[in-house]
């Protein structure tokens, strides 16, 4: 599992929580400090390897660890995976530099044997808008232009933070075909089913209570991966 950005590693805790894997955060060195002490002090008998300059990442990195914090100008220690089941972002790509988001993406690209999932709004400000940019690198399920038709304008509102799932490859997006919806939220709160057939998808008004949108996704991806 790998999570680019991670913030105070809330949801990084979270996710361990129901999941056991080796959770890889990459963020700015700054940011990094924050997570380990969250992580460390939150996650009772969890394993928190923080990175240190001189380290031999590539042997650290195969080490039994639960949680592994790289800054981000070591990220080319994610080669030294063999594989990488999911990637996250929610929040923080519009944030990057445009030629940083392409080079995070192309090492996930690299290494991604399932699903990215991207929960941002869009802030061009100049910039390209973020799915164009995860376009480059995965097939977007659903598209912008699906989920436009039904949330219109609301969609380029910096509020509005859909959920796109990208796909690694034909074979993933076969595995979504028939299962579980997904949820998609516009600027106003209103959640939107999202069904997968092989080729496609459709989205659907729905009016669920109120949740955890993030967790509802990641207990049905964990369920897959078991």
């Amino acid at each position: 599992m790998l999570e680019i950005g991670a913030g105070h590693g809330g949801f990084a805790h979270l996710f361990a929580e129901q999941c056991a894997c080796k959770y890889v955060i990459i963020d700015l060195p700054e940011t990094l400090f924050f997570s380990a002490v969250f992580l460390t002090a939150h996650g009772a008998g969890k394993r928190v390897y923080v990175y240190q300059p001189g380290d031999d990442l590539e042997k650290r990195m195969a080490e039994a660890h639960d949680f592994v914090l790289i800054p981000d100008y070591r990220a080319n220690g994610l080669r030294s995976l063999s594989e990488l089941r999911l990637a996250i972002n929610h929040v923080s790509f519009p944030e990057m530099d445009t030629e940083v988001l392409r080079q995070y993406l192309r090492l996930a690209e690299e290494r991604l044997r399932g699903y990215l999932v991207s929960v941002n709004y869009r802030s061009t400000e100049g910039r390209a808008p973020v799915d164009t940019i995860l376009a480059e690198f995965f097939d977007l399920t659903p598209s912008m232009e699906q989920i436009r038709a039904i949330a219109g304008s609301a969609v380029d509102h910096i509020t509005c933070r859909p959920t796109i799932i990208g796909c690694s490859d034909d074979i993933m997006r076969r595995r979504l075909a028939g299962k579980a919806t997904r949820d998609v939220i516009d600027t106003t709160g209103r959640r939107y089913s999202c069904a997968f057939t092989e080729t496609d998808c459709t989205l659907n008004l729905m009016s669920p209570p109120p949740g955890r949108l993030l967790r509802r996704i990641y207990r049905r991806l964990r369920a897959r991966f078991r």
